[in-house]
């Protein structure tokens, strides 16, 4: 039978979405870099760079920075001056997030900050408030801290109706009032973005970040046996994730070189051998 070029990229698509649900993110990612090659092929471009895009972010969200930040800057040069300006802004913030963390910080925060500027000129509520999100770790790394506290307040204000979004926002706001020997407080907001997640039936963002946030919480304010038994959940739920990728390379860099993830294990190993 002749191939028809133009299935095979939503073929892939579907795939991506399916494997997406089931929490395969490497399959995930295979999927739309191959539905992304379908649609180049296909000459639907617009699709392809889209595809691309995803493809770096789960690249991202499995540790694999050096490709991810490679995939998202072929879609930032490209998408720049074509009218793409949602996917042009969301490669930035979510490849700002990402090396922001991993200490480049002026490099992440000027992304974060070109991607507010077009999400506010757009009036994307939810994308705005994710950034704030996203530039407070970012100032958390820098240990900016009033910079940080500020704009996860912001943060979880504009993303007081997106629940499952809110939590990046609270659970970043708990780690800056931690930092800041606000425990209780910490404590108050780690507590509401726990108790929401677990309220939640598909977590799209944050579920390492909110365990961490609240174990750390916990440990943070003294409550030691509760700190061990939430870094313990963490730690079995992180697992857990893991064992749905089916590349050994991909659960290896997941487990660890995202931060979040890397501080679950640690706090689970250290917790336990100190003296209580």
């Amino acid at each position: 039978a002749e191939r028809n070029p133009d299935a095979w990229g939503p073929y892939h698509s579907a795939r991506a979405l399916r494997a997406l649900c089931t929490g395969e993110l490497d399959t995930t990612l295979y999927e739309l870099e191959a539905a992304a090659r379908e649609f180049e092929s296909a000459g639907s471009l617009r699709n392809a760079w889209e595809h691309k895009a995803g493809a770096g972010f789960f690249c991202l969200e499995l540790g694999m920075l050096e490709r991810g930040e490679q995939l998202l800057r072929e879609i930032i040069a490209v998408t720049e001056h074509v009218g793409l300006h949602h996917t042009n802004a969301v490669a930035k913030h979510n490849l700002g997030h990402r090396i922001g963390e991993a200490g480049r910080v002026g490099e992440g925060a000027a992304l974060e900050q070109e991607a507010l500027r077009a999400f506010e000129d757009h009036d994307n509520r939810r994308m705005t408030g994710l950034t704030h999100a996203f530039l407070a770790r970012i100032a958390l790394v820098a240990g900016r801290l009033s910079q940080a506290d500020e704009h996860a307040r912001k943060g979880a204000h504009l993303l007081e109706h997106d629940y499952g979004s809110q939590i990046v926002a609270w659970a970043t706001l708990a780690q800056v009032l931690l930092r800041t020997d606000r425990g209780e407080e910490a404590l108050e907001f780690a507590r509401r973005a726990h108790t929401r997640l677990e309220q939640l039936d598909l977590v799209q963002e944050g579920e390492s970040l909110t365990r961490l946030a609240y174990a750390e919480a916990l440990w943070g304010t003294g409550r030691a046996r509760e700190a061990l038994a939430a870094i313990e959940d963490a730690r079995l739920n992180l697992l857990g994730r893991a064992d749905r990728l089916s590349s050994a390379d991909a659960r290896e860099s997941f487990l660890s070189r995202v931060p979040e993830n890397v501080a679950i294990l640690r706090h689970a190993k250290t917790w336990a051998e100190s003296p209580r």
